[in-house]
C-alpha cells in the first residue's frame, strides 16, 4: 500500500504594521502571522544548524510548525519555493526573504522509503488472532466457573461488586 501527503503552504510575508497602517482586527490578524512566522523560523534555525543535530526544536509553538513538522523534520522530500520583488521599494523585504529561504536550505534530511516488513503471510496472522481469541474466551469461561464455585472468595470480586464498591465511596 502506498501513501503520500502533499502540503501546499503560501506563507504571507511579514505583516509590518507602519507600513500597511492597519488597525484593529487586521493589525492582530498581521501580528499572529508574524508570530508564527517567527516559530517557523526558530524550527528552521534549529533544524538547519550544524552544531545543533539533537537539540530541542519548537514545532509546538504554532499551528503553522505542527502542520509543518513532517515537511520540516520528517522523513519527507521538501521544496521552498521563495518569491521576490525585483521593486526598489521592496528591497527589505526581498532581502529578509532570501535570508529565510538560505536558512531553509541549509536542513539536511536524510529521506528513506516508507517499507513495512511483513514477516507472515496474512493467514498466518490470521491463524494467530484466532488462537489468541481462543485463548481469551477460554480465560473468561474459567474465570467466571471459578467465580461461581466461589472457590477463591477473597481472592477476586465480579465487575459488577467492583462498580457498586466504587459507586458507594463515591457518594
Amino acid at each position: 500500500m502506498l501513501a503520500g501527503k502533499l502540503s501546499l503552504i503560501d506563507l504571507a510575508g511579514s505583516e509590518r504594521g507602519t507600513v500597511t497602517e492597519n488597525r484593529g482586527i487586521r493589525l492582530r490578524e498581521g501580528a499572529k502571522i508574524n508570530t508564527s512566522l517567527l516559530a517557523l523560523a526558530n524550527c528552521i534555525n534549529a533544524l538547519g544548524d550544524k552544531t545543533k543535530k539533537g537539540f530541542f526544536v519548537p514545532f509546538r509553538d504554532s499551528k503553522l510548525t505542527r502542520m509543518l513538522k513532517d515537511s520540516l523534520g520528517g522523513n519527507c522530500k521538501t521544496v521552498m519555493i521563495a518569491t521576490i520583488s525585483p521593486a526598489g521599494n521592496q528591497n527589505e523585504e526581498t532581502i529578509n526573504t532570501l535570508k529565510y529561504a538560505n536558512r531553509a536550505k541549509n536542513i539536511k534530511m536524510r529521506v528513506e522509503p516508507n517499507k513495512k516488513m511483513v514477516y507472515l503471510h496474512i493467514s498466518a496472522y490470521k491463524s494467530i488472532i484466532a488462537d489468541l481469541r481462543d485463548e481469551i474466551d477460554k480465560l473468561k469461561s474459567q474465570l467466571s466457573s471459578d467465580l461461581t464455585t466461589k472457590s477463591h472468595p477473597n481472592l477476586m470480586k465480579t465487575s459488577q461488586d467492583i462498580e457498586k464498591i466504587g459507586f458507594e465511596e463515591s457518594k
